[in-house]
């Protein structure tokens, strides 16, 4: 199966998180370098597939029983079923970009054979001097839908990913 149409997430955790924000809970996933928790989860992409972003998805995006919504698991499913080799053939470090040591996106990319090829974004925020809360989360086959405009003040973020 072609995966040159985009099936396209973007969980934009703003209004998901505002009812913690309020409560003065940490957000859902929260790290002390973003770096080093994507090329962890990375890694665990290229063995189990998209199994490291179901659960990711499961820590910030699921209802109160656990599930996640129609729209996320049906797309998860569709590139589960499209992976039809595993270890990854080839993954890598495409950007990791920060904007006033406030933001930061970091792109990874993904081939697992034949036509599945994967791109994903984690977007984080500081929510203090020490942590990092995951904001955002995106994957798809096509790099166009998932690269985001970045400002003149993005710079390559002082420890890249590994």
């Amino acid at each position: 199966m072609k995966l040159t149409f985009a099936a396209f997430i973007i969980i934009m955790l703003v209004c998901g998180l505002a009812p913690g924000f309020a409560r003065a809970e940490d957000p859902p996933i929260t790290v002390a370098d973003p770096g080093s928790y994507v090329a962890t989860v990375a890694r665990q992409m290229q063995t189990e597939g998209m199994q490291p972003l179901r659960a990711t998805f499961a820590q910030i995006a699921s209802d109160s029983s656990g599930r996640l919504s129609p729209e996320i698991e049906a797309n998860i499913v569709v590139y589960e079923r499209a992976i039809e080799h595993r270890p990854a053939r080839l993954y890598r470090l495409l950007d990791d970009v920060t904007l006033a040591d406030t933001v930061r996106h970091i792109y990874y990319y993904h081939y697992f054979g034949g036509n599945a090829w994967l791109f994903t974004r984690f977007e984080f925020v500081r929510i203090s001097d020490q942590r990092w809360a995951l904001s955002g989360l995106s994957f798809t086959s096509d790099w166009r839908t998932i690269a985001l405009v970045t400002t003149p003040g993005f710079r390559a973020s002082p420890v890249a990913a590994r």
